[in-house]
């Protein structure tokens, strides 16, 4: 009986550690742990990993005082973006993004553009194409 018992024990510790690598070489699953570190709870996307949580959330920008921006970087590679003039919505769009490092990817109207990324604090310095655009949270 006892020997049963040990091996039951094995077989389920077997069993937890296989479960630990269920995405490629992450060690998501059972334990929640992720190659980017214990708990991160972002995975790999075709192209990159998405990024620190720094990225996440609403970003604003004013180019002249009767038109604001927004672009909202959503946790799943998903984002969105508004265009407001003297108030009304003028356009919007959303799609999805991966980033490798500072480098970001970006899909907009089915077309990839690609750039660099920096935040600081509440700032982001995003260049898309060359073009270099300040936002802030």
């Amino acid at each position: 009986m006892r020997k049963l018992y040990i091996i039951i024990l094995l077989l389920g510790f077997a069993l937890l550690a296989g479960c630990g690598h269920l995405v490629g070489n992450n060690p998501e699953g059972v334990t929640g742990g992720h190659e980017n570190g214990y708990g991160s709870g972002w995975g790999a996307s075709s192209s990159g990993y998405y990024p620190d949580a720094a990225l996440f959330g609403i970003w604003n920008r004013n180019d002249a005082s009767d038109i604001l921006e927004t672009i909202s970087f959503l946790q799943d590679g998903q984002y969105s973006y508004q265009r407001y003039e003297n108030g009304s919505l003028a356009s919007s769009g959303n799609g999805a993004y991966s980033v490798n490092g500072s480098s970001i990817t970006i899909i907009l109207d089915g077309a990839q553009r690609d750039g660099s990324f920096s935040i600081n604090g509440d700032v982001l310095n995003l260049t898309i194409d060359g073009v270099t655009e300040v936002w802030t949270k």
